[in-house]
């Protein structure tokens, strides 16, 4: 009789595939039903020795020994232990057989500190916070539960005199120059988790000590006065309390603005009267933001010409929020936000012995455009050197 199979699939290592798979085995265990567990290939360093000295996943160990069962090394005949950036050794039935070096197409060695956004914020779990030079203007990012487009932050994060902290408590937070709200996916959801950690009123606490405080989409609607939902897109809810830092009321609509946009600043407080030249930048939002004086002029959206006006800043000059996405890749906006921080005199260009800079070889200021399109190419170089293009070409009929 053949047995029935149930397959478990997940979208990426360490989301809990393993695990649902032994929790599973047990219920199946206690509900009378014979099961094993099985993967034929395995990529792991945990391992263990069976009774009978072969050597298998650890994993399946865990589901075997959920299941009842003694682990066998049928329930995992491969194990690829990695061993460098390139080489794993094979683990065959238990025995290891060889050291993959070979390839088909190629072995692509890690390629580390590559500048390019990351994918999702399961990336953050892999962020080291490198100690900082002295004198770094220190920049902490709350991260929250529901963090959305965290690549915002990569412009300030390269900056040689700047150190980006991604923080979920009240020790984390410490005593920063300045503190972001990023976007959110569920704005009022993590609103409700700012106050309950004590984040809230720690960011009032800094933003009345004169600490700069940034909202980025979400984050600006968690600044303002209230949060009206009056279609319940995120919430029971109808009105929400938000921190109260800036003057302005949000309003949940079931429509997704998205746009790319070129803009001004238009505010004259703080940095904003530094900054010079257009921005870049894009939205993604549901919902309108109203109430304050506006920080910037929306000039185009997409194809089009607009003058539409975004974000607020409070009378300090300390305490800003817009719906632009992007906004510190623009070296000019960057520039002037890092000066104020700095408490140095605004201006238009840092010399090349800046404490800050992004600099280009001939000492003019980089865009993360630019940065990024150098790192597409030193991509591709990499991926070059380590795998058969020409064949990948004729597989394609190129």
């Amino acid at each position: 009789m053949t047995a029935k199979t149930l397959m478990l699939q997940g979208t990426a290592s360490n989301v809990g595939k393993s695990l649902l798979v032994a929790a599973l085995c047990r219920i199946f265990k206690q509900d009378g039903v014979r099961v094993a567990p099985f993967k034929a290939q395995n990529m792991a360093l945990n391992s263990f020795v069976t009774r009978d000295g072969f050597e298998m996943g650890r994993a399946q160990v865990v589901q075997a020994q959920a299941a009842g069962l003694e682990p066998l090394i049928e329930m995992n005949p491969i194990l690829l232990k990695p061993e460098a950036d390139s080489r794993s050794q094979v683990v065959v039935m238990g025995k290891p057989r060889a050291r993959l070096h070979s390839r088909a197409l190629g072995v692509v060695p890690y390629l580390r500190d590559l500048k390019i956004a990351e994918e999702d914020s399961v990336a953050l779990e892999n962020i080291t916070h490198h100690p900082s030079r002295p004198n770094a203007i220190d920049i902490a990012v709350i991260r929250l539960p529901h963090i959305s487009n965290f690549d915002d932050f990569d412009p300030l994060a390269l900056e040689p005199g700047a150190r980006v902290r991604y923080v979920q408590s009240l020790d984390e937070l410490g005593e920063p120059h300045a503190i972001i709200l990023p976007g959110s996916k569920s704005t009022l959801a993590d609103l409700h988790w700012l106050n309950a950690r004590g984040l809230a009123a720690a960011l009032r606490a800094h933003a009345h000590r004169g600490v700069a405080v940034v909202g980025i989409c979400g984050g600006y609607q968690m600044l303002g006065r209230v949060i009206r939902d009056p279609d319940r897109v995120e919430s029971a809810h109808e009105v929400s309390e938000g921190l109260g830092l800036l003057e302005v009321e949000t309003i949940f609509l079931a429509e997704k603005t998205t746009h790319q946009v070129r803009a001004r600043a238009l505010a004259t407080r703080g940095f904003f009267g530094a900054v010079r030249d257009e921005i870049g930048g894009y939205e993604i939002h549901m919902g309108k933001t109203i109430g304050a004086e506006p920080a910037l002029q929306i000039t185009r959206r997409g194809d089009r010409e607009a003058n539409d006006a975004d974000g607020a800043v409070d009378a300090t000059g300390k305490i800003f929020g817009t719906y632009l996405h992007g906004i510190f890749d623009n070296a000019n906006f960057r520039d002037a936000f890092l000066a104020s921080l700095r408490g140095a005199q605004f201006a238009t260009k840092q010399s090349p012995d800046s404490d800050w800079g992004l600099l280009r070889p001939d000492g003019a200021r980089n865009d993360m455009r630019d940065i990024r399109e150098r790192e597409y190419y030193r991509l591709a170089a990499h991926v070059r050197k380590y795998v058969d293009i020409a064949q990948i070409r004729r597989i394609v009929d190129l």
